[in-house]
């Protein structure tokens, strides 16, 4: 490739990067505008990554969004290798919603808090703290059924297999009124 081809190209993307920032209306050091523009068109390299902004959040960017991703499989594993009927598929899907929702507000409280006025702080962080409680019975109840379908697994046909599937269906049963509460 020849040095001229690798100019164009670097302005060429330039040209992109500066009428993006002179669209969008970004300030660039003091600079909005043409002269924000001349400015990304020339030094786009090294000047971009700083008017990128807030970061996009991928699910499972969080250790609790790949925990609840975790948990959500594991579930179907444990339930088959266990003999559980997996009736209650749906309700753990609407479940597993309800816990990656909850996680996003928790994720937006905290940004919220962080900008937030004096006067509002005392009211999102108790908003923050119950949906952040919430979220974690959630996850520790899917960890509960999970840790209850392994024992059943491994409890062979004797009347403690009886009590511990009973255990595992109240269980699925807590889970599934939790799932009703978010569909309603």
């Amino acid at each position: 490739m020849s040095a001229f081809v690798i100019i164009v190209c670097y302005f060429v993307i330039g040209a992109g990067a500066a009428v993006a920032v002179v669209v969008q209306g970004k300030r660039f050091a003091g600079l909005r505008g043409p002269a924000a523009g001349a400015v990304v068109l020339v030094l786009w390299p090294f000047v971009l990554p700083a008017l990128g902004g807030e970061p996009v959040r991928v699910l499972g960017s969080t250790p609790r969004q790949r925990r609840i991703e975790a948990l959500a499989a594991s579930f179907g594993g444990a339930a088959r290798s266990a003999g559980v009927d997996l009736g209650t598929a749906q309700a753990i899907e609407r479940f597993v919603l309800r816990l990656r929702s909850g996680d996003q507000r928790v994720v937006e409280l905290d940004r919220a808090l962080r900008d937030a006025p004096g006067s509002a702080r005392d009211k999102l962080s108790q908003l923050r703290a119950h949906a952040d409680h919430e979220v974690e019975q959630g996850c520790a109840l899917l960890e509960e059924v999970v840790a209850q379908l392994t024992v059943l697994r491994f409890t062979e046909a004797r009347t403690s297999a009886g009590r511990e599937r009973e255990g595992v269906e109240a269980l699925l049963a807590q889970i599934e009124a939790l799932a009703e509460l978010s569909a309603g």
